[in-house]
């Protein structure tokens, strides 16, 4: 049962354990035919698990069909619970024969039973999560407080610390909830014209708020001379792919219609996103960018090319097939990151799975060379920063002008969105990408 729950955890070598699982139940089957101290009922259900065990891991790791490897880990998990629970009550029977148990033996009946059902909760979480990560994605959710809300609180207007203008709330759409957004303004200034910081929050498609940049990321940009806008959107599980792709679009055309009310202009726009909210953006731009890939997916362009001046993507998740393959890999990232894609995309699920959407939805494949100008930058520890570096090769093939923000870990170790956390590596990031966008800007 440990390398099944193993295989559900390192999810970056969920094969290599798949190949060790396989052996080791080959080496159960032969060593249920060398051994023969069992009944001939208990050692029949035993081999009849094994064999089925055997045929869905082969049928898995030869078609990579994820039907057979979820019946697979179930029969695993079962075999791994039949051996524990007949162990025990053999175990028992042989105590009672050699006489009363003293007070150290029923402890041990007592740990050693609390240890079956143990391994049965963790055994039934495991399999539910391998089945649909929905669950396990929607308590998360909500023991952070985070959910989809057809309310927010009512329209108002603050003045932040340095002068600048933020109007909360602003609802932009009817057809999901979450659909609201804030506006940034620059010294309270609603008279001058000035580009637009299109911003999308990240966090696994599944929590997350726009106001999480409320302060140091707003604060840098609206210094800069930029305003802001920053969307929500439906979060999953509940709202999945492409949900949020679409209330992005509605956003902009929302943004276009009334932003000269909230001191906006739409003509010079720079879209910004955070990891998952970095895969929107960039997803998004290439329906406005690549006229084929829009009708392929069924949906339109709603801003002119020549009102997107640039695009900032930080820790982006550019490519959905490596979500659980970090770089420097951390274990729990890994998992972290596989369980939101798939809970958006809906790959590997046993029931309604696709992989259709996750392909889709791969930034860097759709890109052509009407992609706007981007700075990209991410960690280097646990995180995507092959997927940008291959997103610039790219970029760099079709003449997009671009500039890679990437800090060589035996310099400084930093992780995924590192630019959230103030730091020195922050600072440099931040003149770096201004320093780009200005440059943009000029041509």
């Amino acid at each position: 049962m440990l390398h099944v729950w193993l295989e559900g955890y390192y999810v970056d070598a969920v094969r290599s354990i798949g190949v060790i699982i396989l052996c080791l139940l080959i080496c159960f089957i032969v060593f249920s035919f060398v051994i023969k101290n069992n009944t001939e009922r208990i050692r029949g259900t035993a081999l009849i698990l094994g064999v089925l065990a055997i045929s869905f891991e082969v049928a898995w790791l030869a078609m990579n069909w994820y039907p057979a490897f979820v019946i697979a880990q179930i029969l695993v998990i079962g075999l791994g619970l039949y051996c524990l629970i007949i162990g025990k009550s053999r175990l028992g029977r042989a105590k009672n024969k050699s006489g009363r148990l003293n007070g150290w033996k029923i402890t041990g009946q007592i740990l050693k039973s609390a240890g079956i059902v143990m391994s049965c909760l963790i055994s039934f979480i495991v399999i539910v999560n391998f089945i649909t990560p929905a669950p396990l994605m929607s308590i998360t959710q909500s023991q952070l407080g985070y959910g989809n809300r057809d309310y927010a609180p009512a329209m108002e207007q603050t003045i932040l610390e340095h002068g600048h203008l933020k109007v909360n709330d602003i609802k932009y759409g009817e057809e999901y909830p979450n659909s609201y957004l804030d506006v940034y303004i620059v010294n309270n200034d609603l008279d001058t014209e000035r580009p637009t910081y299109f911003f999308v929050h990240g966090g696994g498609w599944t929590i997350g708020d726009k106001k999480l940049e409320d302060n140091a990321y707003y604060e840098q940009m609206l210094g800069a001379g930029y305003n802001v806008v920053s969307i929500n959107y439906a979060l999953s599980p509940e709202y999945t792919y492409p949900v949020p792709l679409e209330q992005l679009s509605q956003a902009v055309e929302f943004m276009q219609e009334h932003g000269n009310e909230f001191g906006i202009d739409m003509s010079e726009v720079i879209f910004a996103g955070s990891s998952a909210g970095g895969q929107i953006v960039g997803q998004f731009l290439n329906v406005q960018t690549n006229e084929a890939y829009a009708e392929k997916i069924g949906i339109a362009p709603v801003i002119h090319r020549d009102a997107i001046r640039a695009a900032v993507l930080d820790s982006a998740a550019l490519d959905i097939r490596r979500m659980g393959k970090t770089k420097s890999p951390v274990a729990s990232s890994n998992w972290t990151f596989y369980q939101f894609s798939r809970n958006y995309f809906k790959k590997e699920h046993l029931i309604n799975g696709t992989d259709k959407n996750a392909e889709e939805a791969n930034v860097i494949v759709h890109a052509t060379e009407s992609f706007p100008p981007v700075f990209l930058a991410d960690g280097n520890t646990g995180t995507f920063p092959d997927q940008a570096k291959d997103f610039a090769a790219k970029l760099n093939d079709l003449g997009v002008k671009h500039e890679l923000y990437l800090i060589d870990k035996n310099k400084a170790r930093l992780g995924h969105v590192f630019m959230d956390t103030p730091s020195k590596y922050t600072i440099d990031y931040t003149k770096k990408k201004i320093a780009f966008l200005t440059n943009v800007l000029k041509q």
